[in-house]
């Protein structure tokens, strides 16, 4: 995965706005969400559907015994 990172000022010159580009070298594409990474590639690895799983489980519920 290649990141770039844009920093360009805000309104006024007061702060900073900073833009992240993820692309997978791997697929050639653009990844829209660098935090969770290249969704094809993620497929490949299937150790983290386990991971996946327990992140789309409610966690209001109390765990099963």
């Amino acid at each position: 995965m290649e990141l770039a990172l844009t920093i360009r000022p805000a309104l006024l010159g007061l702060g900073r706005k900073m833009e992240v580009h993820a692309t997978c070298l791997k697929h050639m594409h653009t990844i829209d969400d660098p935090y969770v990474g290249c969704p094809r590639c993620n497929e490949e690895r299937p150790g983290l559907d386990v991971f996946w799983k327990a992140l789309e489980s409610d966690d209001a519920d109390p765990p099963k015994e």
